[in-house]
Parts: structure tokens; sequence; C-alpha cells
């Protein structure tokens, strides 16, 4: 303390000096939190990069799903709750598809037997859910999964319920007519991939193989942490 200055003038420069450290240590501080959350963000788009998806699409954010209740190919409910605690591939389709429906079923059983070896929460469900009700009964849905292996599950119910859950997974469709005065269902060929807190995650578009599916699978459980 200088001579001439007096004790509360030295305390006062005292707390000044307190205040301009702390002041700085915080400025410091907050400028390091942001250049570690600039490199983190700078790490999770390099590794964004450099892992790239095969044919999936990712939505960003997942789409949370209407409420529905439809049944399944043992006549039970099958409501939005079935979708939680698993990963989920979903398909639209119809038991009396001549090919492009077997065949899909057909890949997705192999990706899940491919998958067999993943941690149990990891391990998705299949469902196929039906354009065509009318036909699709559950008993009719239970001959046709049946085909697929014991973890297919069938999907039928009233039409508005079915159109309900159509429009949220944005699936296309029409009915044919043909010419012996039955009908077909033209329907889209994609994949969906609902998460384990029953949202709309990801989408597979055509063209699709085993090796393409599992690949981007394994990313998406990867980085939604489960």
């Amino acid at each position: 303390m200088k001579d001439s200055e007096s004790p509360n003038t030295a305390v006062e420069r005292t707390h000044r000096w307190l205040s301009m450290r702390t002041s700085l240590a915080l400025g410091a501080m907050a400028v390091l939190a942001a250049l570690v959350g600039a490199y983190a963000a700078h790490v999770l788009l390099q590794a964004n990069a450099g892992v790239q998806l095969h044919g999936a699409t990712s939505l960003q954010p997942p789409k949370v799903l209407p409420d529905f209740e439809l049944k399944d190919h043992r006549g039970l409910p099958f409501r939005p709750d079935d979708f939680l605690n698993r990963w989920s591939f979903v398909f639209f389709g119809f038991a009396n598809c001549p090919g492009p429906c077997p065949a899909t079923l057909t890949l997705l059983a192999s990706v899940e037997k491919s998958l067999s070896t993943a941690a149990v929460k990891q391990k998705p469900q299949l469902i196929f859910v039906s354009l065509d009700p009318k036909r699709d009964t559950p008993s009719a849905l239970q001959s046709f999964v049946g085909s697929f292996g014991s973890n297919v599950i069938g999907v039928t119910g009233s039409q508005p319920q079915l159109d309900a859950l159509v429009a949220a997974f944005g699936v296309s469709s029409r009915t044919i007519p043909m010419a012996d005065g039955d009908y077909a269902v033209d329907h889209s060929m994609a994949i969906f991939l609902a998460d384990p807190r029953g949202r709309l995650s990801a989408i597979f578009t055509p063209p699709q193989t085993i090796e393409s599916i599992v690949h981007d699978y394994q990313i998406l459980v990867a980085a939604a942490g489960n």
C-alpha cells in the first residue's frame, strides 16, 4: 500500500483487481467451452462424413406416429406400444402380392438373421402391414407371414385405422382392377425403420440389399445410442 493511500482505497483496488481476474477467468472458460463444443461438432461432422449411409435416409428429428389400434396375425391388438423398446423394420404390402412383397420379406428375414448376434434390444422386429384389409384377415396374414419366420408380425385392421398409419408413414398405394374381376394393390417398396421410442426414424428405398440394410441399420442404431 502506498504511503498516501488509505486502507479503504487499497481494499477497493484489491476488489477491482479480483473482479477483473474473475471476469477474465470466466471469459476464458466460456471461450474454452465454445472451442470444445466446436471441436466436438467438427469431430461429429467428420465422423458422419466418413461413415455414410449406403441407401437409407435418416429423419431428423424422427417423426412421431399417431395413435392407432390394429390387429396382428394372431388376432391380438397392435398399438403404438408394440413399437416401444425395440427397433422395428416396417413394410407395407398385401398377402396376394405376386412377387415384390415375398421378396422384400425374405430380404428382411435375412437382415434379421445377419443381426442375430446383436444385443437383444438392437435386434429388430419385422412388421408387415397389410394394404388389403378386405382380404388380409388375421388368419390369412398368419399363413402368409409364417412363411418368412416366426419373428414377422402381420398387421391388419379397419380401413380408416390403416389409412391413418399409411398416411403417417407416407406410403403411396392404389387398387388396380384385374381383367378377371380380381384386383391388385400397387404400393411403395420402401422399408421403414421405427426407433425404440416408436418414432419413424429412417427410410430405406430401393435398390435394397442385405449388406446395405445391415450396414445402415448398425450406423443408425449406434448414432441413436441404443
